[in-house]
Order: structure tokens, then sequence, then C-alpha cells
């Protein structure tokens, strides 16, 4: 099998030849560079087994620091005098209303066909990004004042929210025109728990939240793509939502919170959804030794990949504490381990 295959594979529940590998990103691949003697990221992910190539629009019409909603980014509560924060102090719809909106038509594609003329084939291809609806609130309105909002004033989280559909749903349409059913799979993020569980209720979430990304979902589906949707946290209430509405990855897995432990996630998801994550980047990664990352890494492999639908990977970053020897330890007994029922 080839990186595609092997991916693509897992997505389907069917036996890949081993495991496919994946990361959302390496912080600073430089030390991974000088340890392996690689010169490009390119050599260094083909060494890792990273089968994975992605590419998101880029966006014109915006100022440095920040993004085309006019915001900073971070879904913060930081202060309005360091961070954009359009609606800190908004009250009324009105000015919802009439905020100048971003514009798929400013967006930027011509990059994404020679992007995936290049990788298509022998590497499982991704196309989009972060691109939250969630957070983009938080962004727009500070973190308290949205969260306080969403219970006692739903008409502003409303209009904003609208807008934001709007906006995206015009972006995908152009997106996926210009992908030209050449890519694999449709990536979307959005973080709205914490590790302990949701940032606001399940119902809030439906209300809100469900029926836009519903739509997203659908859109990218009708391009035949297959959804991979990030989400950081406890979210196992409203992950039979997402399954019904249509993902078909769920990252990042963090196995260590209460509620998405393997064998029940596995148990009550694993029919539905494949899995990518499941390695702790918080406690084993940074500061176990390479045996116990590898040891982890087999625990995963046979509960989560049982049956297919797992893509073992870190649980987010893999940031700078984490030693270049433990990462190595990772990708290579995912590589190299073999597991009954789970791999050829």
């Amino acid at each position: 099998m080839n990186y595609r295959e092997r991916i693509l594979a897992a997505i389907n529940h069917e036996l890949p030849d081993h495991v496919p590998a994946h990361v959302i990103v390496i912080d600073d691949i430089a030390p991974f560079l000088s340890h392996l003697g690689f010169d490009d990221w390119e050599t260094l992910y083909d060494y890792l087994g990273i089968g994975m190539r992605q590419t998101g629009a880029g966006y014109s019409n915006t100022k440095p620091g920040v993004n085309h909603f006019g915001t900073s980014g971070g879904g913060s509560d930081y202060s309005t005098s360091t961070f954009e924060i359009p609606f800190a102090g908004v009250e009324s719809t009105d000015e919802i209303e009439k905020y100048d909106w971003p514009k798929a038509e400013n967006c930027v594609f011509d990059h994404i066909p020679p992007f995936l003329e290049k990788y298509r084939g022998k590497y499982a291809t991704m196309i989009n990004g972060w691109n939250p609806i969630f957070c983009q609130v938080l962004d727009l309105f500070g973190m308290e004042n949205a969260l306080t909002r969403i219970c006692l004033e739903p008409e502003f989280i409303e209009a904003a929210v609208s807008h934001i559909e709007d906006f995206y749903l015009e972006f995908y349409k152009r997106l996926f025109k210009a992908a030209d059913k050449k890519a694999d799979i449709f990536n979307i993020g959005d973080d709205f728990a914490t590790q302990r569980g949701m940032l606001i209720s399940p119902a809030q979430w439906r209300r809100y939240f469900k029926p836009k990304y519903k739509k997203i979902f659908a859109l990218a589906k009708s391009h035949g793509l297959y959804v991979w949707f990030h989400s950081c946290g406890a979210i196992s209430e409203v992950l039979p939502d997402l399954v019904d509405i249509g993902i078909d990855v769920w990252e990042t897995v963090q196995v260590h919170l209460s509620g998405n432990e393997p064998e029940k996630i596995k148990r009550n998801f694993g029919r539905d959804i494949t899995f990518s994550g499941g390695i702790n980047t918080q406690s084993t990664l940074p500061y176990g030794t390479p045996g116990q990352i590898r040891a982890e890494v087999r625990e995963r492999i046979e509960i989560l990949g049982k049956g297919g639908g797992y893509i073992c990977a870190p649980d987010h970053h893999i940031k700078t504490d984490v030693p270049v020897e433990n990462a190595l330890a990772m990708f290579d007994e995912i590589k190299n381990f073999r597991c009954g029922g789970c791999t050829l």
C-alpha cells in the first residue's frame, strides 16, 4: 500500500498493511532535520510515514495580525487593547448586520489545483484548515462576553453565526470548485470543549452550531470528500450528533480524558468513524521514555485499530518539549507494529 491507500483504508474501516501515521503539526522541525541529516520537511515526513498533504485557501484584503473576520484569533478573553475583539461592546444586532463581514470572492484558490496535481495519487490530499464557527464567535465577542450572550442574549449570537455560515458556505463552494474532485479529504476544526467537558451545554451547541456544521459537511460530501473534524477536549456528549451529521474522522482523540476512554469510544463509535490521535502529548511524549511511548502506541492500535478505523497520531501538535528520540520512537512503532485484526 502507498500512503494514500493506507489512510483511505483506515477511513473506510478496511485493514491496512500497517496502521497509518499522522501529525497535526511538528512545531519545530529543525531538530528533526538536524538529527536525521535531512534538508527538507517532505523528506522528513516520508521518513516518518506521514501520508497526508494538506493545503487551504489564502485570504487577501486583510491587514497584518488580523484575519479575514477582523479578529486576531485565539477564542480569547485577552485585553481589547492588545487583541482585536470587534463585538466586545456591541449593543444592537444592527451593529452586527452592518459589520464588514468577509467575502469569499476575496479568497485565493489559485494554488490549490497545482498542489493537488503534485500530491494526488501517492498521498492522501486534504483541503481546508481550522476555519471554526464557535471559536470565531469567541474571537468576535471575546470569550466571557460570548459565553454570557449565548445564555442571556442569544439574538446576538444568532446574528453573528448566520453571517459566519453565509461566508463559509460560499467559501467552500469556491474551494471545492477549485479542487475539482481531486482532493480526498475535507478538514474543518472547531474547539468547543475543555478537558473536563463542554464550554456550552449540548443543547446550546445543537441550537447554534450543529445545523451549520451539517450544511457544511453535506456540501463537502456532495463533492465526494471525506469529512475530517478536529475538536479537542471532552466532546463525548455531542459526538453522536457529529456522527449523525456525517463526520468520517475525529481528531484529536485525547483518550486520557473522561468520556474518551479508548474502549468506550471504539465500542460506541468505532463502526461509524475513524479516530486520529490517541498518543498523549501532555505526558507520554514529552516526559516518557521511548519504551513507554512504544507501549502506548501498541495499546492504542490494539484497541482503536481493531477492524480498521484508526490513524495513529499525537493527540495534538508535537511541541518543542518533546525529545526528538521520543517522537521518532512513536513513528517507528506505528510503522512496524503489526496487530492481529488491525492490519493485513
